[in-house]
């Protein structure tokens, strides 16, 4: 069994550290997790600092993760509390640049809060931040693009990691399917770049793909299946591709669009 010991520092790739400043984060983990420990199955704020500057409070925290798997945090409620119980301060914040935190890990944080109307912040009294609400905690993968062209130019691949970082955390045992490009052929079909993200721990295989294209005005402009017994796609286990598809102009109901104002419904 894991014990308090084995919490270990974990530093975002958005953060950087110096050799010095990953020295005291080290330290202050350990006495965190030394006057704190957890048990197992937990996720815990500790406060490290509050500094306070007119109506402005910047909190520095450990996000400490004891559950069996890596975690994310996107859309939480956070709130600064009196020893008292006094909630002078709350934030909702998208914590996914933190990007995935390890099984017993520490990771350091910290944001700004405006300390609320009527409320004040007293440097004597003792304060610690705290979920308001429930957590959207969830087990997350990273998927690496697998089929990226060795011909492609820089702009072109700079421009699909930039969308891909864009997207929504990819959670565990789910598939997710992104619209990366949507345009219209000079001969009139439609050509539709999607990327696949598999979030599962076994290679997929998407044989049937149906997809709607619906104009500004919920009209459908055109509907297809596509289909492929072989597989329109075969992604490894935890990665992600890029999937090429094109409507012929015979199979669209309306030539005459605005496809920058349309969406397209997988259904």
């Amino acid at each position: 069994m894991n014990n308090k010991s084995d919490i270990r520092l974990n530093i975002p790739k958005i953060q950087m550290v110096s050799p010095l400043k990953e020295k005291v984060f080290q330290e202050e983990l350990y006495n965190i997790n030394e006057i704190e420990p957890l048990k197992e199955n937990q996720v815990n704020l500790a406060t490290t600092y509050f500094s306070n500057k007119g109506n402005e409070l910047e909190v520095g925290f450990f996000i400490r993760n004891t559950l069996k798997s890596e975690i994310s945090l996107e859309e939480v409620v956070l709130a600064i509390q009196s020893s008292k119980g006094d909630i002078i301060s709350n934030l909702t914040c998208n914590l996914k640049e933190l990007g995935s935190m390890p099984s017993y890990t520490g990771t350091p944080c910290s944001l700004k809060f405006i300390i609320n109307e009527g409320s004040i912040y007293d440097p004597n009294e003792e304060y610690r931040v705290i979920f308001n609400k429930n957590i959207n905690c969830f087990q997350s993968v990273k998927a690496d693009i697998e089929n990226l062209s060795i011909d492609m130019s820089f702009d072109e691949e700079e421009e699909i990691r930039k969308f891909e970082k864009g997207l929504d955390t990819l959670i565990k045992d789910e598939i997710n399917i992104a619209i990366f490009k949507l345009v219209k052929d000079d001969d009139g079909s439609i050509n539709i770049t999607l990327l696949v993200r598999n979030g599962y721990n076994k290679e997929i295989k998407l044989e049937r793909l149906p997809i709607t294209i619906m104009n500004y005005n919920n009209y459908p402009i055109c509907k297809h299946v596509f289909h492929d017994s072989n597989g329109l796609v075969n992604i490894s286990a935890q990665r992600a591709k890029l999937l090429k598809l094109s409507i012929d102009k015979s199979k669209i109901y309306n030539t005459v669009f605005d496809l920058d104002r349309c969406k397209i419904l997988f259904q």
